[in-house]
C-alpha cells in the first residue's frame, strides 16, 4: 500500500525541482546563433491575478478590492502587455512587477507563435511583486536560477538567470527592480546602494568567460551614485534627443529602466553592443493635447482605472554578432 504514496511523493518532488523551468516550448533548438540578439526589459505595472494569495498583501487586486480587479480587467491587462511584447520582438526580456509564475503563463497564452519560456523565482516582497525573464527557447536553454537579496532580508531580490546558448556560451542575466524613491531620493538612496553591492557580489560568483548582462528598473538614473558603483558593467542606456525617458513622475521624465553589459564585451565574446532604444509606439501613449505632451498610458493611478499598458515604457538593446580574430 505504500507504493502509491511513494510514487506521488516522487512526482511532487520532481514538480518542485522544475517549478522555475518551462513551460516547455515546442520549438526546435537552433544550431547557430543569429546575427543579432535583442535584449529588453519591461516594468509591466502591477500584473496581478484575481486570486487572493494569503502570503502577500494583494488585497487591492481582487474583484472585491480597491481596484475592482476582476477577470475582465485582468484579461485586458494581459492582452495589452502581450501586444507590447509581441511588437518588441526580443530574444531575452526581463520583467518587473509580475505577481507570480501563473500570470506569466496566462500572458504567454495570449501571444500566438511565441518562442518564450519562463525563468522565475518566488521572492519575499510584502506585496508579492516579483521579477522574471522570458527567453527564446529556440536559442537558449535554462541552466540555473537564483534570487539575491538586495538588503540581507527577504525582499523581491535580484533574479539571476543562467542560460546556455545554442553554441555553448553561458549568459548570466540579472533582472533588477531596486527599492523605490517613495520615501524621497536621498532618504531611500542607501537601499539602492545596497542593491548595487548585491548585484556586484552576484557577478563575482561566476567566471569571467561568461556573458554578463543586467537589466531592470533601478529607480535611479544612469548618472546617480548607485549606478556609478557598478564597475565592470557598461551602461548602454541614454535619453533620446527630445529629453524623454522611460517613465513620467509629476510631469518629469526619468530614465530608471536601463540595460548594462559587461565592459569590453566584444574582446572576450563574439557580441558587440549596438543600438539602445526606449520602445515607444503611439498606441502605447496617452496624449494630453491641452498640454501638448504625451506619456506612458498606464493601467492605474491611485484609485483611478485607465486601462492602459504600464506606467513605464520598455527598453531594448541589440547585440550585434562580430567576427573574432583567431
Amino acid at each position: 500500500m505504500r507504493l502509491p504514496y511513494l510514487f506521488t511523493l516522487l512526482i511532487l518532488l520532481w514538480s518542485c525541482s522544475n517549478e522555475n523551468k518551462g513551460p516547455e516550448v515546442p520549438v526546435p533548438f537552433k544550431s547557430a546563433m543569429p546575427e543579432e540578439v535583442v535584449i529588453g526589459f519591461y516594468n509591466v505595472e502591477n500584473l496581478f491575478d484575481t486570486k487572493d494569495d494569503p502570503r502577500t498583501d494583494d488585497q487591492d487586486f481582487l474583484p472585491s478590492g480597491r481596484h475592482e480587479w476582476d477577470k475582465k480587467r485582468y484579461d485586458y491587462k494581459l492582452e495589452r502587455i502581450g501586444q507590447v511584447i509581441g511588437a518588441m520582438q526580443t530574444d531575452l526580456l526581463g520583467l518587473a512587477e509580475i505577481e507570480n509564475r501563473e500570470v506569466l503563463e496566462d500572458l504567454l497564452e495570449t501571444m500566438d507563435g511565441h518562442r518564450f519560456a519562463i525563468a522565475h523565482e518566488v521572492g519575499g516582497d510584502a506585496r508579492g511583486i516579483e521579477c522574471a525573464l522570458l527567453y527564446d527557447a529556440s536559442l537558449f536553454e535554462l541552466i540555473s536560477t537564483e534570487l539575491h537579496s538586495m538588503s540581507g532580508n527577504p525582499d523581491r531580490g535580484i533574479l539571476e538567470v543562467g542560460l546556455e546558448d545554442s553554441e555553448g556560451s553561458i549568459w548570466r542575466i540579472f533582472v533588477n527592480h531596486w527599492p523605490s524613491r517613495r520615501q524621497g531620493k536621498e532618504e531611500s538612496e542607501p537601499r539602492r546602494l545596497l542593491a548595487a553591492q548585491s548585484l556586484k557580489q552576484a557577478m563575482t560568483d561566476h567566471g569571467s568567460e561568461e556573458i554578463f548582462i543586467a537589466v531592470g528598473d533601478f529607480n535611479d538614473e544612469p548618472e546617480d551614485a548607485s549606478m556609478r558603483t557598478l564597475e565592470g558593467l557598461e551602461n548602454r542606456s541614454h535619453r533620446p534627443d527630445d529629453g524623454s525617458g522611460s517613465l513620467v513622475h509629476r510631469n518629469q521624465w526619468y530614465l530608471f529602466d536601463q540595460i548594462l553589459v559587461e565592459e569590453d564585451l566584444s574582446s572576450e565574446h563574439p557580441w558587440r553592443p549596438d543600438s539602445f532604444e526606449i520602445f515607444k509606439e503611439d498606441w502605447m501613449l496617452y496624449h494630453n493635447r491641452r498640454a501638448n505632451d504625451h506619456f506612458p498610458n498606464r493601467t492605474l493611478s491611485g484609485d483611478r482605472y485607465f486601462g492602459g499598458f504600464s506606467d513605464h515604457l520598455p527598453v531594448m538593446l541589440s547585440l550585434e554578432r562580430i567576427e573574432q580574430n583567431p
